[in-house]
């Protein structure tokens, strides 16, 4: 039997489309400009790493943070390490600015949303804000802002003659004069046309607008790497559009025009391990993650990075782990939220993004109840008069069936394995020949699929699922964890030895 590669599961699925994300999300890279008085010009490494981004933050109006896969859990966490990092040196006294606006690729709703999470801490408010294709890790991103929040409310409760610390979100999407409705029943040249031409345009004057009214304070901005590419560059990697049509410019060129070059920051990140999986993750000294200079990135041939297009450069040294998907967790709010979705994208369908959604949405909703029909308003009628219990099927032989070509084809060629790792299921690596499927593969399988979707449960689930979730959870992993978030990153750790 040929040898299976040594790569993860998610890896040998996701390779070429993560290559090709982030020749297009990050534009694969730049070089550094060293302008904030007193900062070293050398290359820095580890925990120095977010010191120097908390410096340029107290030195500038604006710092952007490319987000190097979306929906993936490493660019979320390095936003959260930052910020983690900010609220420890407040609260050593250390003399920082105190007033941090994050700004992400959500709307003005999705925006009032979070706020509402932020006080209140009920998943449901995020499925307002999450697209059709979310990760888990999107929830647990959430969950470790308002984690960060609260610590934060304690800081000023301690201090309270000191000025008041405050974090604030600023969903920066805005479909101006096209509508989210126009935009998702339009063809994919004509929404390419209007990326090309205005959202770029609408989200900064957003931000202008923002900061006129919100003075003194500073900005961390959380976009697709793409957005931080500077100058006038090619916006369309697909050719669909012209070269002529498909030159413009992306968010980091209009807000140096508004606030000035050396008041915006633009520091792209790329995952180091995706191509090398079996080293070691970062732990100290030349494994840290890296903060590459321009004269470091012209000594260093491997990076061939454009030093161009962005201000500054990080080397993400930690294993790249892969997403799960929020639409496949066996949970009676999921499928609430799928069918929700599905009634708002199917007036869409006959568009190129209404199509994309709705069939990812539609997909779905059948894994999770083997139910297949035709319109949303047959899934909401079904749903309606259903007694069905999503988390139940796990354990049904039904579902071992379902399973079995999936497992089958991932073990036997590895076509499906991407599939399995959205479960969190990792297969091993040894030959499949002489063993059982019921007697020794699908108990594994099923076994991993429990475990991740009770810690899906445990973090989106209806307070009756959260309450079965946690217990499962204490009892198959002997942790009892207060923050639901806490599940996800040990199970990150312990699958993937990875330090976020």
């Amino acid at each position: 039997m040929q040898k299976r590669s040594q790569l993860f599961p998610f890896q040998r699925g996701f390779l070429f489309s993560l290559v090709f994300g982030l020749i297009l999300a990050t534009g694969i890279t730049g070089g550094w400009e060293c302008r904030a008085e007193g900062l070293p010009p050398s290359d820095l490494r580890g925990d120095a790493v977010n010191h120097r981004l908390l410096k340029e933050l107290q030195a500038r109006k604006i710092v952007m943070l490319a987000d190097f896969g979306h929906e993936f859990p490493m660019p979320y966490q390095t936003i959260v390490s930052l910020l983690e990092k900010w609220v420890d040196e407040l609260e050593q006294g250390k003399n920082h600015f105190r007033r941090l606006t994050i700004v992400l690729e959500r709307d003005e709703s999705d925006q009032q949303s979070l706020q509402k999470f932020f006080i209140a801490g009920n998943p449901e408010f995020l499925f307002n804000v999450v697209p059709p294709r979310a990760s888990i890790e999107s929830f647990e991103f959430f969950w470790d802002l308002r984690t960060i929040r609260k610590r934060i409310t304690s800081i000023n409760a301690r201090s309270p003659k000191q000025p008041r610390v405050d974090l604030d979100i600023l969903g920066a999407e805005d479909f101006g004069e096209a509508s989210r409705e126009n935009l998702w029943k339009a063809s994919e040249r004509d929404g390419l046309l209007w990326f090309v031409n205005r959202r770029d345009v609408l989200s900064a004057e957003r931000i202008r607008k923002y900061l006129e009214t919100h003075s003194g304070r500073k900005m961390l901005v959380f976009y697709g790497g793409a957005h931080l590419q500077k100058g006038l560059v090619e916006k369309d990697l697909l050719g669909i559009l012209t070269k002529e049509e498909a030159r413009g410019f992306y968010l980091v060129s209009y807000l140096k025009k508004f606030f000035g070059e050396d008041a915006v920051l633009s520091v792209s990140q790329f995952p180091a391990s995706v191509w090398d999986i079996q080293k070691e993750p970062r732990k100290t000294g030349k494994e840290a993650d890296l903060f590459l200079s321009p004269s470091s990135l012209r000594k260093r041939p491997e990076y061939e990075f454009d030093p161009n297009l962005y201000d500054a450069c990080i080397k993400r040294t930690d294993r790249f782990a892969p997403s799960h998907a929020l639409g496949k967790i066996f949970s009676k709010r999921v499928i609430e939220w799928l069918i929700r979705n599905l009634e708002e994208l199917e007036p869409l369908k006959d568009g190129f993004l209404g199509a994309r959604d709705h069939r990812k949405t539609k997909e779905n909703l059948t894994f999770i109840t083997q139910k297949d029909f035709t319109s949303a308003g047959e899934w909401r009628k079904w749903w309606k008069r259903s007694d069905f219990d999503p988390c139940r099927r796990l354990d049904l032989p039904e579902f071992a069936s379902q399973m079995f070509p999936l497992c089958a084809d991932a073990i036997m060629h590895g076509h499906t394995e991407n599939k399995l790792q959205e479960l969190g299921v990792e297969l091993p690596s040894t030959s499949p020949i002489g063993k059982s499927w019921e007697k020794d593969i699908w108990p594994e399988v099923r076994k991993q699929i429990k475990l991740y979707n009770y810690i899906g449960l445990n973090l989106i689930g209806t307070p009756d699922e959260q309450r079965i979730a946690k217990a499962y959870l204490i009892k198959e992993t002997g942790k009892d964890f207060s923050n639901p978030a806490s599940y996800v990153k040990w199970w990150r750790k312990s699958v993937y030895r990875t330090e976020y």
